[in-house]
């Protein structure tokens, strides 16, 4: 994709400078990285190039990351013990 990459570095560090304090911004990152995937999915090359959808394949996981990041980024381990304890009751 060439030149279009180095807008997305600034973007990023700007993004991942801001995220150190609230995770909002990291999670539009992973945002903008999910366009980029898709960038590279319908017109540059793949991330990899032995495997044709492996940008796709990205694209969809970044937003879950994001949420994941929207959400505050809670404990998986947390989640997971929360989980139990609710069955058990």
């Amino acid at each position: 994709m060439g030149l279009l990459e180095f807008p997305l570095r600034i973007v990023m560090i700007f993004l991942s400078y801001k995220g150190l304090k609230n995770y909002n911004y990291i999670a539009i990152g992973w945002l903008v990285h999910t366009v980029y995937d898709l960038l590279h999915h319908f017109y540059g090359n793949p991330i990899v190039p032995m495997s044709p959808s492996s940008s796709a394949g990205c694209a969809v996981c970044d937003p879950v990351l994001a949420i994941w990041f929207f959400m505050g980024a809670p404990s998986v381990f947390e989640l997971f013990k929360k989980r139990t304890f609710v069955e058990l009751q």
